[in-house]
């Protein structure tokens, strides 16, 4: 379990690093631990539970290096009732303005996972905004794109 929510991490870690100005971005980031884990391995063998993570992170959009911190929560989801394995929120704080993302993510094997997303604006250059967001992550490392809308 540790390795498949660590993964997502990455996802949550960066996915805000989208700067308000920029209608397109791409991110890319490095995984940090959890700070929380709970859970276990369900009967059928597969892993279950949720974690928490408080993080910084780093990227580059439009040539710029944008810092933010977010914290997050993700929860995998039963296999019996499942559009995707593992859903997951964070809010994000950068020098820009807050928001919250959140995700749908598709476990791709044991360290690598695809996922979609929105983000919805909360303060400042984010407020009343909208955005789409992708992340692709394969061990500790995530990468992705996103938009902003109007």
């Amino acid at each position: 379990m540790k390795t498949r929510f660590y993964a997502i991490i990455a996802v949550a870690a960066l996915a805000s690093c989208s700067m308000a100005s920029a209608q397109s971005f791409t991110w890319t980031s490095k995984a940090s631990p959890p700070s929380t884990s709970v859970g276990g391995v369900a009967p059928d063998g597969r892993p279950f539970g949720a974690q928490v993570t408080a993080s910084t992170a780093e990227g580059i959009i439009n040539g710029q290096v944008v810092k933010n911190s977010s914290k997050c929560i993700s929860m995998t989801q039963p296999a019996n009732a499942q559009v995707f394995n593992v859903h997951m929120m964070c809010d994000t704080a950068d020098s820009d303005g807050t928001y919250t993302s959140y995700w749908g993510c598709t476990i791709l094997g044991p360290t690598e996972q695809s996922c979609i997303g929105g983000m919805l604006g909360l303060t400042g250059a984010y407020a009343k905004r909208s955005g789409t967001i992708t992340g692709h992550i394969k061990g500790t490392t995530a990468t992705g794109t996103g938009q902003w809308n109007n």
